[in-house]
């Protein structure tokens, strides 16, 4: 037996990280709601932590990095922010991050709770 890192949404939804993955329950429901790798890259157990609106959930990898997973209110929120103007004059060249970071809370390696 370990700790787990775990995190709630607006006291609706529970994640875990868990195996290298993220894990998802509905807090009325005991079931598994899906689960996700967010692409690769998590630790075994990753720290994990959502916004205050619950539409962004941070994750920890194993590159000492995070990954953003969001919701589609969150992905909305992420694109209106990347496309405002970044003055990179007041952003020191190493904090620049390439590549894309971002992703949905149920992609990739989905599956569906089941219910009796």
């Amino acid at each position: 037996m370990g700790v787990v890192p775990f995190d709630t949404m607006k006291i609706q939804f529970l994640a875990i990280g868990d195996a290298f993955k993220i894990k998802f329950w509905d807090m009325d429901n005991i079931y598994l709601l899906t689960t996700t790798a967010a692409e690769g890259g998590l630790l075994a157990a990753p720290c994990i932590r959502f916004d205050k609106e619950g539409i962004l959930l941070a994750v920890s990898t194993s590159e000492n990095g995070i990954k953003i997973l969001a919701n589609a209110d969150g992905v909305r929120l992420l694109c209106c922010i990347e496309n405002q103007a970044v003055d990179t004059s007041r952003v020191a060249p190493a904090t620049i991050e390439k590549g894309p970071i971002i992703s949905t809370f149920g992609a990739s390696c989905s599956t569906a709770g089941t219910s009796t």
